[in-house]
This record gives structure tokens, C-alpha cells and sequence, in this order.
């Protein structure tokens, strides 16, 4: 579930002045394979440094950064990865649905093409921080975000902790991502497409998906070709909707499935077809020959 609330955002805000860049770069990251308790399997270091273009050090220094800060918690469960939670970020209480008539608490779509965007990574902790508020008061859906000039300056500087002209520089640095229009004293801030739209970036599931079957395979060491990692991906895709509210039973089971397909068959050659017909027992609760 590719979205961090409310409380988080505010906890951001209060450690910006010792939050690194990359800190915050990998939070995010994080938050783009959570389940909907904010706990995320197979956090590996060659693909966040690939992904938000760091080093294997810096991986490493923003890892600890936030489990000092008390923004997760890491757990090592393989040689070559992490399980991570991120803290007081669990969703799995509340209904975000349209038919929803429940008092929704705010939080940040993660899952917007700007969050995957090495324009956004490489941004200042202030800037990013400006970005969200933008972000989050405009809306996903192309609305308009209007305020006084002098409020404007006035409260931002205090939020941010920082003189006007940082922020007047901070306006020409978010005009890649909005559309900043001045007019009798009041600026207009319109997201761009990236701002608030899903085109490029992964869907809730498919994230999700790609987490928990990137890990599998890497945990069991097993042998794969394009299509039947794609096939044994699909099948979390495939049982997504009907385990929403369960997700983290449908990535244990699929976690366990793999693993034993593999040390059953003694043949370290992924088998989707096997793989599910595993997953489907556990899922079930029902026993598997060969594992009693």
C-alpha cells in the first residue's frame, strides 16, 4: 500500500533539520512495497542504491539514519536483505475506499509517478518537504491550492525554518513539478501530470507483487527465466484483491511456497505452476505432502 500517513509526515517535519536526503529517499522507497501494516520484505541494497541512485554506503548510513530517528524498524531475516517496518504507519484500521463514509485521516499517495522520480530524489529535505505539502493541500486529481502571498511566506518560512529568500529559491526549484501562478496577491499552485497522476509508476498490487516475489527468489536462490518469474509474480497479482485485508498472510504463504517448491523438488528451477498449486494449500490452511 504505497502511502505513508499523516502522523509520519509530521514526525518528517519536526526531524527535517536532521533528516538526510537519502533518508528520506529510501522512507519512500520503503513505502512503495509496504503492506498494509507498513512492513515491507527483501529491502536489497543493490536495488534501492539502483533505484534512487546512491552508494552502497549511503544505503547503508540512511538504513541506520532512520532506525536511530525511530522512523523504522529492520529486522536481517537473509544474508542479503532486510525486513523493514515503518513505524506507526499501519493502515490495515482504515477504510480509504470511495464508498467509504468513515472520516478518512490525510495521508501522502506514495504511488504517484513524482515519488518514483530521480527529479524529486535528488531534491533538498526542504524542497521535498514544501513538495508534499503542495502536494497533499492540491490534491491528486489536478486541483488548485490558492493562498496569500504574505501567508504564503509567512508560514512556510516558519514551517520550514527558513529566511524568505530560501523559499523564494525553493519556488523556482517546485515550478518542474507545479505550475506557480501569481495574481492580485495570491498564489496558485497546480500539480503536474507526475504531481498527480499513476501513469508510469507500479500500482499498489503490482509493487507489492514485484517486493515479494523479487525476494523470494533471491532468498531461495532460485534459477529463473524472464517468463517464469513473470508467471510466479502474477500469482500475488492474482490473489491480491481477494487478500487485501490480508496481506501479509498472502506473502508468507507466497514466501513459504517458493522456498518449498524448490527444496521439495530438490531443483533449484522456479515452477509457477507448482508454486501455486503450494500456494493455494496455504492459503487454505490445508497440509502439502512431503512437509509433515
Amino acid at each position: 500500500m504505497q502511502k505513508i500517513r499523516a502522523y509520519i509526515l509530521r514526525e518528517l517535519l519536526a526531524r527535517q533539520n536532521t533528516l538526510t536526503g537519502t533518508e528520506y529517499n529510501l522512507l519512500l522507497y520503503i513505502s512503495h512495497y509496504q503492506s498494509d501494516d507498513g512492513s515491507a520484505v527483501g529491502i536489497y541494497y543493490k536495488n534501492v542504491c539502483r533505484e534512487i541512485q546512491i552508494s552502497y554506503q549511503s544505503f547503508y548510513n540512511a538504513l541506520y539514519g532512520l532506525k536511530e530517528k525511530g522512523l523504522i524498524n529492520i529486522r536481517k531475516e537473509s544474508y542479503t536483505d532486510w525486513d523493514v517496518v515503518i513505524q506507526n504507519n499501519d493502515l490495515s484500521d482504515i477504510d480509504y475506499s470511495k464508498k467509504s463514509t468513515e472520516k478518512k485521516e490525510a495521508y501522502l499517495n506514495t504511488g504517484l509517478d513524482l515519488f518514483y522520480s530521480q527529479r524529486f530524489y535528488a531534491l533538498k529535505v526542504h524542497e521535498k518537504q514544501l513538495i508534499i505539502q503542495l502536494v497533499l493541500l492540491s490534491g491528486t486529481r489536478g486541483g488548485c491550492y490558492k493562498i496569500e502571498s504574505k501567508k504564503f511566506y509567512d508560514y512556510y518560512t516558519k514551517m520550514l525554518g527558513v529566511k524568505k529568500r530560501a523559499l523564494q529559491n525553493y519556488l523556482t526549484t517546485i515550478r518542474k513539478f507545479f505550475e506557480v501562478n501569481y495574481n492580485s496577491g495570491y498564489y496558485y499552485f497546480t500539480p503536474r501530470k507526475d504531481a498527480r497522476e499513476k501513469t508510469n509508476a507500479p500500482s499498489d498490487k503490482e509493487a507489492f507483487a514485484e517486493g515479494v516475489a523479487s525476494a523470494a527468489v533471491r532468498r531461495s536462490k532460485a534459477v529463473w527465466t524472464e517468463e517464469t518469474y513473470r508467471d510466479t509474480k502474477y500469482l500475488i497479482i492474482q490473489y491480491f484483491e481477494q487478500h487485501k485485508k490480508r496481506l501479509n498472510s498472502l506473502r508468507r504463504s507466497f514466501l513459504q511456497a517458493v522456498d518449498d517448491s524448490i527444496r521439495l523438488k530438490n531443483n533449484r528451477e522456479l515452477k509457477p505452476s507448482y508454486i501455486h498449486k503450494l500456494l493455494i494449500g496455504y492459503l487454505n490452511n490445508e497440509p502439502i505432502p512431503g512437509l509433515i
